[in-house]
This record gives structure tokens, sequence and C-alpha cells, in this order.
């Protein structure tokens, strides 16, 4: 089998394309042939990136190589776990690959990203514990907030910031099936403007904070404002577990504690997609 050259990226590109991720602050993950026996259509040091959502940049052979890649790179992504995968393309058996090329290749897979996203729109006094603890336990944190003096680098340490007006932090932002995304602006009206354009955007969780009269409002409006049920039905509002919080210390906690139990879902659904 030859090597498949033409149209392809230069060699450097998922490396260059992965710094640009990375600034960003996305997850993805990169496959890299290390090491080949006989025909294979990749040589020693291809590389494809893979994000979260299964789309590549790059390639290392196309086919069943590819596709059993992605496979594991998405799996990768959920378990955490650097992986090596050894690739068998003269399996006349068809218990691998089925492919008849005559050589072996191995991959390494690498995630990048850290852990889970938590997307958490408001910066005030709730928002700061929450983050704090959030990391703590694993999540990357993303601060949107309209207020420059409050979503700042010494009140949310080794947190990204976004400052904006919510329509421009709402419209822009890219998110993935992956992310968590807790609201908790400063007003009512805030955290509904926030969540009536992020509802029907991917996320695995979205939490608003409020009381359970303020989430019977809420869900009427939404109804109002043409919502379906099913989407309505993707919030949990009020957010958090149940504990009889007060402070704002308290709430993070409960906060908290309800994403770490919505996340051991999202782990089993990546143990799930990786056997």
């Amino acid at each position: 089998m030859t090597d498949i050259q033409n149209n392809l990226p230069p060699a450097d590109a998922p490396l260059i394309e992965a710094a640009h991720r990375l600034e960003r602050g996305e997850r993805f993950a990169l496959v890299t042939v290390i090491r080949t026996e006989g025909s294979t259509p990749r040589k020693v040091g291809a590389r494809m990136l893979v994000d979260i959502n299964g789309a590549i940049f790059g390639t290392v052979g196309g086919a069943a190589v590819e596709r059993i890649a992605m496979e594991r790179a998405q799996a990768a992504l959920h378990s955490g776990q650097v992986q090596r995968l050894e690739l068998d393309l003269n399996d006349l058996e068809h218990m691998q690959t089925g492919m008849v090329c005559g050589g072996r290749m191995e991959l390494l897979i690498e995630p990048f990203g850290g852990g889970p996203r938590l997307l958490l729109f408001g910066a005030g006094h709730v928002a700061q514990p929450t983050a704090r603890l959030a990391r703590e336990v694993g999540f990357e944190v993303v601060i949107h907030d309209n207020r420059p003096e409050w979503a700042t680098a010494e009140r949310f340490p080794n947190c990204q910031i976004r400052i904006g007006e919510w329509s421009e932090l709402t419209e822009n932002i890219v998110t993935t099936a992956d992310d968590f995304i807790a609201i908790m602006t400063y007003c009512h009206d805030e955290d509904y403007a926030v969540l009536s354009r992020v509802l029907r955007k991917q996320f695995f969780y979205l939490g608003v904070i409020g009381s359970p009269r303020k989430a019977v409002e809420i869900r009427r409006r939404l109804g109002e404002d043409g919502f379906s049920q099913v989407e309505i039905d993707r919030m949990t509002c009020p957010i958090g577990l149940d504990i009889g919080s007060h402070t704002p210390a308290e709430i993070a906690v409960s906060i908290v504690g309800q994403l770490v139990m919505t996340r051991r879902k999202w782990e089993k659904r990546g143990m799930k997609n990786e056997r």
C-alpha cells in the first residue's frame, strides 16, 4: 500500500492546530504513529487530531485505521488515559482492521484538555467558591461575566475568564456534548437571558441557580418563548443538592456535589464508549 500524501496538511500542521486549541481551552486527543512494520498507509511521525465531537484534523491512514483510532481517541478523552494501539494490517481473518496491506502500525493516543469543562456564567459571591471547589475536584473552569471588576484572575485563580456582554458571550460560545454549564448571574433576568441562549446548545449538564418558585417561573417563560418540554427538561433548576445550604460556601458545596454526581454518569458513558 502506498503512502497517502496527496492533499494532506504539512506534517507539523496537527501540532500547530493542537497548540491553538490548547490556547482556546478545547479538549482533544492527538494520535501519533510511533512504529510501523511492512506496508502501511502512513509512516512514523504522522499525526491526527480528534476533537471531542469526533471531527479530525490530519490523518494516520484512513479507512479502518482511522475509524479505530477515532474511536479509541474518543475513549481516551473520556478516561483521560494515554493509550497505545497496535493495528494489524494483514488481517486476513477480519479480526480487527479487515485490511490486507501486509504491515503493522502502533499508535500513541494522548488526551489533552484535562477533565470536563465547567462553563460558569456569573462571577459573584456564589460563583467564587463554586469555581474553587470545581477546580479542586478536577473541572476546568471558564468564567463568563460582563463585569471586569468581578471576573478577575485574583478572584478566580487558574480559571479562564471571558468578559463581554451576555449576548456576545452566549452567541459566540462553542460548546460540546461533554460540557457542564452553571448559570448564576447577579439577577433573574440575566440568568434567563443566558439560559434562553444556551439551552439549545450542546451540553451534558446545565444548572440554573434559584428557588423552587424561580424554577417554576423560568419553565413558564421558556414555554411561552417557544421552547419544547423536551428542551426545558434538559435544564436543572434549582441547581445543587438539597443539603439545606444558605451561605455562598454552602451553596457552592451543594452545586459541586451535584456536578460530581453528574460527572459519574459522564465517566460511565465514556467507559461504555471505550468498550
